[in-house]
């Protein structure tokens, strides 16, 4: 498994869905990139663990680092 690690702010809210009986928490995160940081990359996140997913919402939201 490969891993990597974005630095940046959350696109929005958390949002809180119901797939095939589980609970999965989604958000998107805006990372800037290319040269002088002029363009902006999203990256979609998906936390399928509901106690880890609850944990975001209490204390992230739109903005967030």
């Amino acid at each position: 498994m490969k891993y990597a690690t974005f630095c940046g702010n959350l696109g929005r809210d958390w949002e809180k869905k119901d797939v095939g009986g589980y609970v999965v928490y989604e958000n998107t995160l805006a990372v800037r990139s290319g040269k002088g940081g002029k363009e902006t990359l999203w990256v979609k996140l998906t936390q399928w663990n509901e106690k880890g997913g609850d944990v975001l919402m209490q204390y992230t939201n739109k903005g967030s680092k």
